[in-house]
């Protein structure tokens, strides 16, 4: 290694010291954790005996990635687990909000732009041209206060 130097047991392979070279600190040495070796021994260990075998670094590099991925396995679920719970409470705060928006009281308003989204394109332009001509309406009355606009839908009639 161009990055430092160390002893590692021969059996376990983990690194009892390590030097770094010149110019290099050593803060990204990576190894397994001690307590990983210790599970990974104890396990090789209850394996091994009864077949009067030793641990070689192939066995416990490998156990110890067992250990490392099982950990995983564990952490993900569990996280998983979490995020089911939370959905679960989404889910819940949404049917609660549903139930409520659906059973709003009487004389409660939803607001125009509420309902402009479950609007189709042809409802929202025949609004667009009422608000229009609505605007169009107020503008001439301000202009002159006086004049009397006859709705559209009167038509021509005059009394």
């Amino acid at each position: 290694n161009g990055y430092g130097q160390w002893r590692s047991c021969e059996i376990c392979g983990v690194r009892l010291s390590y030097v770094p070279r010149a110019g290099y600190q050593g803060k990204s040495a990576a190894q397994a954790c001690h307590k990983t070796v210790e599970l990974a021994m104890k396990q090789l260990r209850q394996d091994l005996e009864p077949c009067g075998r030793f641990p070689t670094m192939d066995l416990v590099e490998t156990m110890i990635q067992i250990i490392t991925d099982e950990s995983k396995i564990v952490a993900t679920e569990s996280t998983l687990k979490r995020l089911k719970s939370h959905v679960d409470t989404l889910k819940q705060t949404y049917a609660d909000q549903m139930k409520s928006d659906t059973q709003a009281p009487k004389g409660s308003s939803t607001s125009p732009t509420d309902v402009w989204r479950f609007l189709s394109e042809q409802e929202k332009s025949k609004l667009m041209e009422i608000a229009m001509e609505r605007h169009k309406e107020e503008e001439l009355m301000k202009s002159d206060p006086e004049l009397e606009l006859v709705p559209a839908s009167a038509g021509n009639k005059t009394e």
